[in-house]
């Protein structure tokens, strides 16, 4: 989910939320991890997961927000890695 709200305050621009749906599959050794790829160049940021869900946007200078939503059961998450 990625919240814009708060990224422009010219009432002619969309700012509104942007989500999408991805779903995690379950293998005999467990559940898949989710592998985030995210690129963000002059005001477009793009979202990829695990190679079969993207989502892209327009960001218009001010701050947003990027969060992971689960619509099943609520569990753990470990962060394994962070790259800027």
């Amino acid at each position: 989910m990625i919240r814009r709200s708060k990224s422009s305050d010219d009432e002619d621009i969309n700012t509104d939320t942007e989500h999408g749906k991805h779903t995690l599959f379950e293998t005999v050794d467990g559940w898949e991890k989710l592998e985030l790829y995210m690129l963000y160049d002059h005001g477009i940021l793009e979202v990829f997961a695990n190679d079969r869900f993207a989502l892209s946007t327009r960001l218009y200078g001010g701050p947003c927000t990027l969060e992971a939503v689960s619509d099943g059961d609520v569990g753990e998450m470990l962060l394994r890695s962070w790259k800027v």
